[in-house]
Order: structure tokens, then C-alpha cells, then sequence
């Protein structure tokens, strides 16, 4: 039950950065310019979401571990996807007490 928690989290928090980030807006961009069909894809929450769930898959089967430190690569990343879900949503929560507050 664990790994389908880990692995939903995953998935809505590498589409959320897909369609929603700063940080992925010229990836975007580019997509819009290259085709309509792959500009709707990129900016899409449900298609996104498809791609990210076989991304994630994929991620979680990587088996790679670097040898120094003992870190399971595609379970780091996926942390870092869930880890940007939640903190994005908290923040989401608690900013209209900050405003309210501030």
C-alpha cells in the first residue's frame, strides 16, 4: 500500500512540474512552437499524467545503485517529485493564512 501511496505522489508531483512550473515554461514553449498537438500534451494535466505514471513506473524499476553512497537512483528522484507535490500543496493550504496574517 505503501509503494501505490509513493507511486501516485510521484506521479502527480512530476505533472504538476511538467504543466505548471517555472522552471519547465521554455520546454513548454518550445512544445507549442514545434506542434499544437505537442503544446496540448505538455500543458494537459490528464496527458501529462499518463506520461508521468510510465515515467515513474520506469523509475521505480531502475535498479541502478550508486556505489558510493548506496542511494537508489529512480527512488531519489521520485522523492523529489513527491516532495514537490506536497510542498507545493501546503503551500497552496496555508497561503491564505498568510495573507489573511501578513
Amino acid at each position: 500500500m505503501l509503494e501505490l501511496i509513493k507511486f501516485l505522489l510521484s506521479c502527480v508531483g512530476l505533472t504538476m512540474i511538467l504543466t505548471n512550473s517555472k522552471l519547465f515554461k521554455p520546454f513548454r514553449d518550445w512544445c507549442k512552437k514545434k506542434s499544437k498537438l505537442l503544446g496540448y500534451f505538455s500543458t494537459c494535466s490528464m496527458c501529462s499524467g499518463f506520461y508521468s505514471g510510465l515515467i515513474v513506473y520506469f523509475l521505480y524499476k531502475i535498479t541502478y545503485i550508486i556505489p558510493i553512497i548506496n542511494i537508489n537512483l529512480g527512488e531519489l528522484i521520485n522523492y523529489g517529485f513527491i516532495g514537490s507535490f506536497v510542498s507545493y500543496s501546503l503551500y497552496l493550504l496555508l497561503c491564505p493564512l498568510i495573507k489573511k496574517y501578513d
